[in-house]
């Protein structure tokens, strides 16, 4: 695309995700040609939508923003340019033992994996289980009684629907990034690869051009990253640990020292008042139920 004297003239998008924005859209930026991509975070998003005119937003020709940020006061769809809404990617399948705690309802950071926790941890919390006896409970027995084995298939088809739902096919995504390997960092912190091959799939499907055999930029959610638990990984044939990366720090933990981390940091609140999401509270009954012998 070209204009007067053979200027190249590009598309200016801007990407409104979670923390997923900025690596989506330095994707974006390092495959197409033919845009200049950038990004604000939801929350900035709304900041700025309480002080920014709407000759503001229309310096972009697309927005490729969340759902949710469709909801948030200040929005007028009539201010904007054309925008797509685009589900951030959310998978369990490697890590189904990951979780949000909520404490009185709000979620509340770890003391070692950021926002994230075991689910196991939080059982054995509420059982009055010490970490060494807590640790016991890490093998297939439990997932398996868990569901935590069904959480790959599962996630991959919803995935896929809520692509294909918008024209996208992101089937690449498992066939390339996800043999052999796990392409998440937690449930909601995609490896770049995994952004690289959604702003691909995005671009291809809106006939836009784009470069083949361009390196990733750099991956900025690594810094937060859950293990894939090795009898998880040997269904998957993915590798996998029980160590444990402590948020912005490169020695991890093994899961006993995790463990008591964790029940520690649990241990400042009353047990009714942690909890999970309710979408998650029959698995995390069925684990103390099955700590209890309830479950043969």
């Amino acid at each position: 695309m070209s204009g007067p004297g053979g200027d190249v003239l590009r598309e200016r998008w801007l990407v409104v995700w979670n923390c997923q924005s900025f690596g989506l859209a330095n994707c974006i930026q390092t495959l197409a040609r033919d845009i200049e991509c950038e990004a604000l975070d939801i929350w900035s998003f709304g900041k700025a939508l309480e002080t920014e005119s709407p000759q503001h937003w229309r310096a972009w020709d697309r927005i490729i923003t969340m759902g949710e940020a469709t909801a948030l006061p200040g929005f007028k769809a009539a201010d904007m340019p054309p925008f797509e809404i685009l589900p951030p990617l959310y998978f369990s399948g490697y890590h189904p033992d990951c979780c949000y705690v909520l404490l009185d309802g709000e979620p509340v950071s770890g003391a070692v994996v950021g926002p994230y926790h075991s689910m196991i941890a939080l059982a054995a919390y509420k059982e009055g289980m010490t970490a060494r006896e807590a640790s016991r409970w890490y093998n297939a027995t439990t997932y398996g009684h868990a569901g935590y084995f069904a959480h790959w298939p599962m996630q991959r088809q919803l995935m896929l629907d809520s692509y294909r739902e918008r024209g996208i096919d992101l089937s690449r995504l498992f066939r390339v990034v996800g043999r052999g390997a796990c392409f998440m960092h937690t449930i909601d912190h995609p490896r770049i690869p995994a952004l690289f091959e959604v702003a691909r799939a995005l671009l291809v499907a809106r006939g836009k051009a784009v470069f083949e055999n361009v390196v990733p930029p750099p991956d900025n959610l690594s810094a937060t990253s859950w293990p894939v638990y090795p009898e998880i990984g040997e269904r998957l044939a993915v590798a996998g640990s029980y160590l444990f990366k402590p948020a912005n720090l490169h020695k991890p933990f093994e899961l006993v020292e995790y463990l008591e981390r964790s029940l520690a940091f649990f241990s400042q609140w009353e047990k009714q008042r942690l909890r999970v999401f309710l979408h998650l509270q029959p698995q995390l009954q069925t684990i103390r139920k099955l700590m209890r012998g309830e479950i043969a």
